[in-house]
């Protein structure tokens, strides 16, 4: 309950939306229930990423054996293995590096302290996902295996996602921002080409939103932390560094 308290009427009512559309796409037979729970998992572990929560990464948990299940019923190894070997070890990780770099003195009841890698760095997040997804494209078409699937680029850009997310660097969101992009138009691509799956298109959106709004938090977030304690990479007090006050025993304090 209270971090419903914490959210603003804007997250609030974004939520409320989110949760209101999966349900009636459920009702009217576009997901089914296993689906739902995944849609409802995915969107609550951007969400709180966005307000640099730890429990993101327990959504996380419960999103990535949720979907490898679903890739299992599907018969699609490839993406099930991915989700069980890489995506789901680094949720348990996450927690374990945000909790350890919790802050005592919130911002915007944020959980962490916020990095950046240098001024501008989104430019080099972009150019670098471009030419290591062009470099391992190419690496596949030399292997002999012909043209290769281009969603292995979505694949990639999500890892750099990851990797930043982990190390609470504010480019992250470039980077998922990045993803997402890539994943609308992918799917508008292969709706030209066979009937479109409208229902994938409108979740990428909410994800895309998500993400925007995850990238506007942070800046501000960043922000804050940097004016309250002086200078951009300076540190901020850990919260197990905090160090309490010692009682003096045997101090007689006049009435």
């Amino acid at each position: 309950m209270y971090l419903w308290k914490e959210c603003t009427h804007f997250e609030q009512s974004w939520l409320v939306f989110c949760i209101i559309s999966f349900l009636a796409l459920f009702a009217l037979e576009q997901l089914d229930g296993l689906s739902l729970v995944i849609a409802c998992a995915g969107s609550l572990c951007i969400f709180f990423a966005a307000k640099a929560k730890t429990i993101t990464f327990y959504c996380g948990v419960v999103y990535n054996l949720l979907y490898a299940l679903h890739c299992y019923l599907v018969n699609d190894e490839l993406t099930m293995y991915l989700h069980l070997c890489f995506h789901l070890p680094l949720q348990i990780l996450g927690i374990y590096l945000w909790q350890k770099n919790s802050i005592g003195h919130p911002t915007l009841q944020e959980n962490i302290l916020l990095r950046r890698l240098f001024p501008n760095a989104w430019i080099a997040i972009v150019l670098g996902m471009i030419l290591i997804a062009a470099f391992t494209a190419q690496v596949i078409y030399s292997l002999g295996n012909g043209m290769p699937n281009l969603v292995i680029i979505a694949v990639i850009f999500s890892i750099i996602a990851n990797v930043l997310m982990l190390a609470r660097f504010v480019e992250c969101w470039v980077a998922w921002i990045a993803v997402n992009v890539f994943n609308i138009g992918y799917w508008a691509y292969t709706s030209m080409l066979s009937p479109p799956i409208y229902i994938s298109g409108f979740m990428m959106g909410i994800f895309l939103v998500n993400c925007l709004y995850g990238c506007y938090r942070w800046n501000r977030i960043s922000q804050l932390q940097n004016e309250m304690f002086v200078g951009p990479y300076c540190s901020l007090r850990l919260a197990s560094n905090i160090q309490k006050p010692i009682p003096q025993v045997g101090k007689i304090t006049n009435p």
